[in-house]
């Protein structure tokens, strides 16, 4: 008799681990299997951005599935996921995911961002280059854009923070890009 001292494994199917989708209300789907004693469903736990939604998911013998709706939405930007499920022995394994949420509001977020930056750039000749930036957000995905933009705002803030004519307005669209 083999004894199981193995935990299951589970996987984040659709959407995928550290993607980012144009959608609030995706559908979830999560793979989970054990070789030998097999799955535990009454173990089976969900936790989408510390909310516990088990009992909505739909369970069979090797996944769960859940269309997510109104009433429990993503938030825009990174939600995580985590995942819990034990096998038949007791084992459990746990897993933790992340997407990120952008719909067409981050677009003319990424927009007004990119606007105010060559704005700062040509009223008080900062001599920021700003191409790369620029370029990156006609070649790249919509999360790789918004957060380098981020990132590249908060170190412009830094460097910056302490020019009064605009600082109020960094502050307010660092807000909006939270």
């Amino acid at each position: 008799m083999v004894v199981d001292t193995l935990k299951p494994t589970i996987l984040l199917i659709n959407p995928g681990d550290n993607t980012y989708v144009e959608t609030n209300t995706p559908e979830i789907i999560v793979q989970y299997y054990d070789n030998l004693s097999g799955i535990d469903l009454e173990k089976f736990y969900a936790f989408i951005s510390g909310k516990s939604l088990s009992e909505l998911f739909e369970l069979n013998s090797n996944n769960a599935t859940y269309q997510i709706t109104t009433e429990n939405a993503l938030k825009e930007g990174y939600n995580n996921f985590v995942f819990k499920i034990s096998d038949n022995a007791g084992n459990v394994a746990s897993e933790i995911y992340g997407i990120s949420v952008y719909t067409d509001d981050y677009e003319s977020k990424i927009n007004s961002a990119l606007q105010f930056l060559y704005e700062l750039k040509d009223v008080y000749g900062f001599k920021e280059d700003l191409s790369d930036l620029s370029i990156n957000y006609r070649n790249s995905k919509k999360q790789t854009i918004f957060n380098n933009l981020t990132i590249y705002m908060i170190q412009f803030y830094q460097k910056y923070y302490s020019y009064p004519v605009y600082s109020a307005r960094l502050n307010v669209l660092l807000l909006i890009l939270a």
